[in-house]
């Protein structure tokens, strides 16, 4: 007789808190709500249960998943953004007219005289 997954018991009691509790992504349906870029890979990751709980909570009070809170963690975390999101970036520090003087000023302001010693 083939074992129903209704019936399936854990081994132990942290796997049977695990499979309670982990977050299964399957990624290769889901679309990333920032990019709409279709995911290709899937991943299995096992949470503690508090930590997944919190996880849940923030995710409905972003109106998100636990899924796209881990994508976005990673991103950030690691630096996993595009070059076209970096120059993105660049382009607005540059908009910001924010008043610049030369090196030569620049360095003066920021690194102390030489004073001869003692």
């Amino acid at each position: 007789m083939p074992l129903a997954i209704s019936t399936f018991q854990p081994p132990t009691r942290w796997a049977n808190s695990c499979w309670r509790n982990s977050a299964f992504l399957n990624l290769n349906s889901y679309t990333d709500m920032d990019t709409d870029m279709e995911l290709s890979k899937k991943t299995t990751i096992l949470f503690p249960p508090d930590l997944y709980d919190q996880l849940s909570i923030l995710a409905q009070q972003r109106h998100s998943s636990v899924g796209e809170l881990v994508r976005q963690a990673c991103q950030s975390q690691y630096s996993l953004t595009s070059k076209a999101d970096r120059l993105a970036l660049i382009n607005q520090m540059a908009n910001l007219n924010l008043p610049v003087g030369t090196p030569e000023e620049m360095k003066r302001e920021s690194v102390a005289p030489i004073e001869p010693l003692p």
